[in-house]
């Protein structure tokens, strides 16, 4: 049945690259992983054809109740939807981060750039160590952080551009 429909989507056109390989690994549910990316900013038409453009729109459309996060200020460079607290971000791969946190495996560990919260409740909490320790930052619902080089951590001169390293979920906002 789950060939059937594949086939059937892939014939019709109306899969996209993420649907045809979640269900190509056994029907996964629509639900994304919070390791998904999404590339935006500069490249070739065909790499923009694989990778749509992502923006706040694409991420409250797409990734609702998520955190969203930016290689690059004003929503540049490769997407993050964060469903999940992560206590160490370094867990997580992303290539495009190797030369923006010297960090010769490429992790999201100090790379974000840009932060919006699309979730409509929770507040979405950023720290500048891991396991949620050090300075840290409430982004409220429906905010955008559009460049965190120009943003401090809270009570603090220090900006966040290039050195968060943890999140967590506030349930009762920021």
């Amino acid at each position: 049945m789950i060939r059937f429909a594949l086939s059937l989507k892939i014939t019709i056109g109306a899969a996209s690259s993420l649907t045809v390989a979640m269900l190509a690994v056994g029907g996964a549910t629509a639900a994304h992983s919070s390791t998904e990316s999404v590339n935006h900013g500069a490249g070739t038409a065909a790499a923009a054809a694989a990778h749509p453009m992502s923006d706040v729109a694409d991420c409250t459309a797409n990734y609702s109740g998520d955190l969203c996060w930016w290689v690059d200020a004003d929503e540049k460079g490769v997407m993050h939807p964060v469903r999940d607290a992560i206590s160490n971000w370094m867990s997580q791969k992303e290539s495009t981060c190797i030369s923006q946190n010297f960090d010769s495996n490429g992790t999201w560990n100090d790379c974000a750039s840009t932060l919006y919260n699309a979730n409509g409740s929770y507040g979405a909490q950023v720290y500048e160590a891991s396991n949620d320790k050090g300075d840290g930052y409430c982004v409220p619902p429906g905010t955008l952080v559009f460049n965190l080089a120009v943003t401090p951590y809270a009570g603090t001169a220090t900006n966040m551009n290039d050195s968060i390293s943890s999140n967590r979920w506030r349930p009762n906002g920021c």
